[in-house]
């Protein structure tokens, strides 16, 4: 089951503007009458059980959230959107990825409401912050002529490594500092080096690397990255014979670049910050996942 799901999760505040395309914060439900939602009860056409739900996203906005739902109903893999608004009903509909399923260093769905609204929802990997916390994606949602922004937040029963990837960058920077002036990790490949997992070991940050043709290393950063002092960091060999980290690889990371599409079998997707500068980018392995893993963000 860890191989079929992926990477699926986020969440962030926006502010939007007063125009045709951005939505205003104070959303009331005659904007949705206006732009030829329905004001009955929607039913969603799926006769899916709930029970075949794998995966989504969490989105919040100012004054909507909203689900995008992964079900696996045998024959294919099918995604539902649910738009709520407060004092206003649900606006459910079909949504569909784009092929490939990351379009642009994105996660592009299209569809419609069950209303007949157009539906479109893109996402993009950043430190999307709400609420005192740190979430893996910023939204864009189109319902209709109304436009919405959000953050997101991977949902379902194994969330990916890479969600916390942003409260772990600091370590991640330093352990690549490190890394031009240690011998032992210079040796393994220099600047070809990925992330494949990051976690953490009681205060210590673990960073680990896989070196291609050379194996795997851990960047272990005692108590983390702390005020401007530069962290001390220990870096070990990973066995040959150690098995995978759960979830190690699916994504994989790399700083302050973005690959091309099809680099060693990977879809790329953007990492980007507030301002929209490039981070650096999340590999999902197109080759060995298969469509629906590559779909749901990457294999685990």
């Amino acid at each position: 089951m860890m191989k079929r799901l992926g990477l699926i999760g986020l969440g962030l505040v926006v502010a939007g503007c007063a125009s045709d395309d951005v939505m205003e914060p104070e959303l009331i439900p005659t904007s949705f009458i206006e732009s030829g939602a329905s004001t009955s009860a929607p039913v969603r056409r799926s006769t899916s059980s709930r029970s075949s739900i794998v995966g989504g996203y969490e989105l919040i906005g100012e004054n909507f959230t909203a689900d995008i739902t992964y079900e696996d109903e045998g024959d294919k893999l099918a995604v539902y959107y649910e738009h709520r608004v407060p004092g206003a009903r649900p606006l459910l509909g079909d949504l569909e990825m784009h092929r490939p399923w990351i379009s642009e260093g994105k996660r592009t769905f299209d569809g419609e409401s069950y209303s007949g609204l157009d539906l479109k929802v893109e996402m993009e990997a950043g430190p999307c912050r709400t609420g005192g916390q740190t979430f893996s994606h910023f939204a864009n949602v189109q319902a209709g002529r109304l436009r919405y922004q959000a953050c997101a937040k991977e949902t379902g029963p194994s969330e990916s490594w890479s969600e916390e990837i942003f409260t772990y960058l600091p370590a991640i920077e330093a352990c690549q500092r490190a890394a031009a002036v240690r011998s032992i990790a210079y040796l393994r490949g220099a600047g070809e080096r990925q992330v494949t997992h990051v976690r953490r070991d009681g205060a210590d940050v673990v960073v680990r690397f896989a070196y291609p043709d050379a194996g795997r290393m851990d960047c272990v950063v005692q108590d983390g990255v702390r005020d401007s002092q530069e962290p001390f960091i220990e870096w070990t060999v990973v066995l040959d014979g150690e098995p995978a980290l759960d979830g190690e690889g699916t994504p994989v990371f790399v700083l302050g670049e973005m690959p091309q599409n099809g680099t060693a079998c990977y879809q790329w997707e953007r990492v980007r910050d507030e301002t929209g500068a490039l981070i650096g980018a999340l590999g999902h392995d197109a080759c060995g996942s298969g469509t629906q893993e590559i779909a749901l963000g990457g294999s685990r």
